[in-house]
Order: structure tokens, then C-alpha cells, then sequence
């Protein structure tokens, strides 16, 4: 990076984001150096696919230690002097898999539902104060890290596409940068189903079948789209109280819709 870059315009500091003294001592060079600082990209991030058949807890606290303690420990550094000159950027990666549960990220997820979290209480506390925050949640990214994975990644784009994206977002002042947003988006959308449906569209789009888990999924969402219809319907007075099952037509329809549209086309969104 520092040989790319013109003289004076890159200065390079090795450091474990795990490590407080490290980033201390990175963050008075850069003072030193330039006199201060504009904004804050943190991008640095582990990777561990985990399921609960080879969960180990020493893997799961090195990874929330670099993923979410690494950019408080960050943050904590250098908004102190953002919040006395009213100005600056802080802008943090985490991912779509925090958004929901996700197989093989029983320690990743977690830590990136942290950062959103983080993010969403930071940008609260500091937009007043006239810093800046920007959450950057990508999909699958061709790295060393997602090199691990052994299923097919939907909608896989490259580093340099990604840094498009988050440069981009970062000129245009949005909080909430996602991309590729055929895939973030469809991620988005499943935040906001119900349970059964939404583990049901995952084990269907990760191909992990469980014939009798299924089953219950299935049987219980069914129940909750009777419940909710019945509590829409009943008891009004302008006659709605008889399309209750046209609802429930209507309903499944809608649910066949969307696993029609988004699973049975493999990764095209």
C-alpha cells in the first residue's frame, strides 16, 4: 500500500486490534504524523465457520475479541477528539450475517449482530454531536477468509467491488451501507418473517434437509397464520370477518411466492 501510494499520502502501522497498546501507539503516529484524523475505517475481521457439532469456545472469544471488541477498543481511541472538534467519520465492516442467524457463523454472526447494534447506539449518541457513523454490512466478498467456506456463496463479488460499494456509500453519507443489495436486501426481508418461516427459507437455501423438522416449521406456521388472521378479522364490523379464509389464500400464495421467486432460482435474486 505504502509503495502504491504517493510519498506522504500512506503511512502504514502493523498492529493487533486486540491489542490496546498497539492501537494507542498507532493512533499518536498518525497525530504525529498528520495532525489528525477525518475518519475511521475499521475493516479488520476473523472468520471461523462453527456449528454446534465443533463449537470450541476459544475460537468463538478470539473472534468476538477481533470483530467487536477490536473496533470499540477503536472507537474509543479516537472519538474523544472527534467529539471535541465536532467533526469526523467513523465507519465499521460487519456483515449480513449479523442480521439473523446463519449456519456455520455460531461465532462470526454474533459478533457482527454486535457491531449492528454498536453502530445503530453510536450513530444515536454522536449525529447531535456532528460526528458521522456509517455501518457497513457486505454479503460474501472473495477473500481469504470466505475461501473456507464449502457451499456455494450467493451473489460473491470481489474485494475491489466491495470497496466501491463502501466508498460510494461513505460519499453519499449513508449509515446504513449494504451491498450487493440483490442479496443484502433479500437478507433484510427475512429479518422481519416469522421464526418457522424464516428457518424454514434457510435450510431450504443452504440445502441442510431435516424431513420432520421441516414438518413442525411448516405446521407451526401455519398455526401463526391462522392466529394472526383470526385476531385481524374477527370482530369487525365492515365484514371482513368472512374472508377469513381468502386471507389465509391469500397468505400461502404470498409465502409459495417468495420461495418460488428467491429458492427455486438457486443465487439470482
Amino acid at each position: 500500500l505504502a509503495q502504491s501510494a504517493e510519498p506522504g499520502q500512506a503511512l502504514v502501522l502493523p498492529l493487533d486490534v486486540t491489542h490496546q497498546e498497539q492501537l494507542d501507539s498507532a493512533y499518536r503516529s498518525i497525530l504525529e504524523a498528520w495532525g489528525g484524523l477525518d475518519l475511521m475505517l475499521f475493516v479488520s475481521g476473523v472468520y471461523t465457520p462453527l456449528r454446534a457439532d465443533n463449537f470450541e469456545f476459544e475460537i468463538a472469544q478470539k473472534t468476538i475479541d477481533a470483530n467487536l471488541l477490536g473496533p470499540m477498543r477503536a472507537v474509543s481511541i479516537v472519538m474523544p477528539d472527534m467529539l471535541k472538534a465536532h467533526a469526523g467519520h467513523i465507519a465499521i465492516v460487519g456483515s449480513v450475517a449479523g442480521y439473523s442467524g446463519l449456519p456455520k457463523a455460531l461465532a462470526y454472526g454474533p459478533s457482527k449482530a454486535g457491531i449492528i447494534n454498536f453502530c445503530e447506539t453510536l450513530y444515536y449518541d454522536l449525529l447531535p454531536q456532528g460526528v458521522s457513523v456509517h455501518m457497513i454490512s457486505p454479503g460474501f466478498v472473495a477473500t481469504e477468509a470466505t475461501a473456507q467456506n464449502d457451499f456455494e456463496m450467493p451473489a460473491l463479488i470481489t474485494a475491489d467491488e466491495a470497496a466501491q460499494e463502501i466508498i460510494a456509500g461513505l460519499q453519499a453519507g449513508e449509515f446504513d451501507i449494504h451491498f450487493p443489495k440483490r442479496f443484502s436486501g433479500f437478507l433484510k426481508f427475512l429479518r422481519i418473517l416469522p421464526y418457522p418461516l424464516y428457518f424454514w427459507i434457510i435450510r431450504r437455501f443452504v440445502k441442510i434437509y431435516d424431513p420432520g423438522l421441516l414438518v413442525l416449521i411448516l405446521a407451526d406456521f401455519l398455526l401463526q397464520v391462522i392466529h394472526y388472521s383470526n385476531r385481524f378479522c374477527l370482530g369487525s364490523s365492515n365484514g371482513w370477518g368472512c374472508n377469513v379464509a381468502t386471507l389465509h389464500h391469500n397468505c400461502w400464495h404470498t409465502i409459495n411466492g417468495i420461495s418460488i421467486s428467491h429458492l427455486s432460482c438457486g443465487t439470482s435474486f
